[in-house]
Order: structure tokens, then C-alpha cells, then sequence
């Protein structure tokens, strides 16, 4: 725990003359600091020299937006309208067959289209290809077919535990959990806004 490391590294009895190391019982501690050179420190120190303090900056700050409604609600528009508010260069990926083109007229943007299967590998090749082009505002339109259409995630859940000796999905979810942890580090990680869309259920 953090509470015994501390108490561990305050209770370090012998320091070594290694120039660049401390022990305590069994234990060997190497400090380093920079990328060359190794450096020791108080006890007391050990922890404080790991953490990195910097200065706010508003322009390192970008937009991270769901936007969820029943079909026909307006989400693409929505998205477009923000995004023109935010950035000039803006690409859509389009997973709702051709339906990104409908608002041409009114919004300068560019589109990728994506046809099945929706793999979250896919939803990647495309944020990658649009942050490469240098766009500033990225539209998701729609995340949700990464979860439950044709070649998304579901749809591999099923099909690998239909393919089982047991037709376990608990087992299948080890394999298609890291793809979908893949696609949301895409997201947060881009140096793009991005906008994504999904489809809620209407009852």
C-alpha cells in the first residue's frame, strides 16, 4: 500500500556509495534522474520526485462530446453545428449509408465513409486517416454501430461464442473488450475535438 512504501523508505537504514542507489533490508532502489545520470535523494523525496507539477493551459484542452437521441432527432446536425463553432476543418465519418451527405448545402465538411463491418479497428483507420489529414473537429456519426452492428462488438461476442464448445460470451468478451478499449484511447487520445453520436432506444 502507499502508506507502508512510505514507511518503508523512511525507515531505509543504509545508503550505498553507488552514487546512484539506496537499499533497505534485500532491497535495491535506483534513482534516476533525467536520462543519463543517477542521483540519490532523502527518503522523504522518494515519492515527490516522480510527480509533475505544470501551469493550465486552455489550448491544450479538447472537446470530448456525446451526443445520444432516437433516430431522427437531429444528433447529425447538432454535431455539425457545434463543430463549425469550434474548428474550420472538419471530416464526418459516416456509418449511416450516405445519410452524412444530406447537409452539404448547409455545412462545408469533409466525409469518410465506413461500410460493414463495423469493427472498432475501423472506426480507428478512419480518426487516425482524418487526424493525419490535419482536421480539426472530428464527427463520429455513428459510434454506435462499433457495439451492436454488423462486425461490431456484439456481433463478435456472438459469433465467437456461437463458435465455442460451450457458447460462453463471458470467455469471448477476453478477446473483444481490448478492441473496444483501443477505440475510446483513439478518441480521448486524438490531438482532433471529437464528436460522436449514438442511437438511444425509443419505447
Amino acid at each position: 500500500s502507499y502508506s507502508r512504501t512510505v514507511e518503508k523508505i523512511r525507515d531505509i537504514k543504509q545508503r550505498s556509495d553507488c552514487g546512484g542507489c539506496i537499499s533497505y533490508g534485500n532491497h535495491t532502489v535506483w534513482l534516476r534522474v533525467g536520462f543519463a545520470s543517477f542521483t540519490p535523494a532523502p527518503a522523504e523525496n522518494l515519492l515527490k520526485i516522480m510527480i509533475t507539477i505544470r501551469k493550465a493551459e486552455r489550448r491544450k484542452a479538447k472537446l470530448r462530446l456525446g451526443i445520444a437521441g432516437v433516430s431522427g432527432s437531429g444528433k447529425t446536425m447538432g454535431a455539425l453545428k457545434l463543430a463549425h463553432g469550434i474548428g474550420k476543418k472538419i471530416c464526418l465519418i459516416d456509418t449511416e449509408r450516405g445519410s452524412g451527405d444530406l447537409y452539404a448545402s448547409m455545412y462545408d465538411y469533409d466525409i469518410i465513409t465506413l461500410a460493414p463491418p463495423y469493427a472498432p479497428k475501423n472506426y480507428i483507420d478512419a480518426i487516425e486517416a482524418a487526424e493525419n489529414a490535419g482536421y480539426e473537429v472530428i464527427i463520429i456519426d455513428s459510434l454506435s454501430h462499433a457495439w451492436s452492428d454488423e462486425g461490431g462488438l456484439l456481433d463478435q461476442v456472438d459469433k465467437i461464442a456461437a463458435g465455442s464448445n460451450n457458447g460462453n460470451s463471458y470467455t469471448a468478451w477476453r478477446n473483444v473488450t481490448p478492441q473496444h478499449r483501443a477505440l475510446v484511447g483513439a478518441m480521448l487520445n486524438s490531438p482532433a475535438h471529437i464528436i460522436a453520436t449514438m442511437r438511444s432506444k425509443q419505447e
